[in-house]
Parts: C-alpha cells; sequence; structure tokens
C-alpha cells in the first residue's frame, strides 16, 4: 500500500479511536456504572495494539519487499522495537 492511502487510513483510524475513547470516558463520567470503566479499558486497548498491529505490518512489509530482500535481512530487533515503548 502506497504512502499516499496508508497515511489517511492511520490518521483516520486514530481519529475514531480517540473519538471512541473520549465518548466512552464521558458515558462513564457521566453515568457511573461498573461496566463502563471495563469497557473504557477495552476501548484504550483495543485502540492501541490495532495501531501496534498496523505499524507492525507497515514495518514488516517495509524491510521484507523484493528489492530489500538480499541486502537487508528482516531482524527481531527490528520487529521488536515497537514493543520496546511498552516496556518503559
Amino acid at each position: 500500500m502506497s504512502n499516499f492511502i496508508f497515511i489517511p487510513i492511520v490518521i483516520l483510524s486514530i481519529s475514531a479511536g480517540l473519538c471512541a475513547i473520549l465518548i466512552t470516558y464521558q458515558l462513564q463520567k457521566k453515568y457511573r456504572l461498573g461496566y463502563l470503566s471495563a469497557y473504557l479499558y477495552f476501548q484504550i486497548f483495543i485502540n492501541v495494539f490495532g495501531l501496534y498491529g498496523i505499524m507492525g505490518q507497515g514495518l514488516v512489509k517495509k524491510y521484507s519487499s523484493s528489492r530489500h530482500r538480499r541486502s537487508r535481512q528482516l531482524k527481531r530487533s527490528d520487529i521488536s522495537s515497537p514493543c520496546s515503548v511498552f516496556l518503559f
């Protein structure tokens, strides 16, 4: 997928996820129901790891393209570098 299509899709995904999280937060603050806090954590979890999956897919496609296949091998540290952000 070219950057011309990929970047707007990522921006749209981030904005839709942020809207869902904000709506859930407002519902939790207004109604104070127990299951809304679990739903808020679910929204955060699904959006963070969904974006992580999209970024990981783009990273793997970038490094495993046919023109770089011979000159650059896919290393484990290249794939796990986005994971290191969550360690701190």
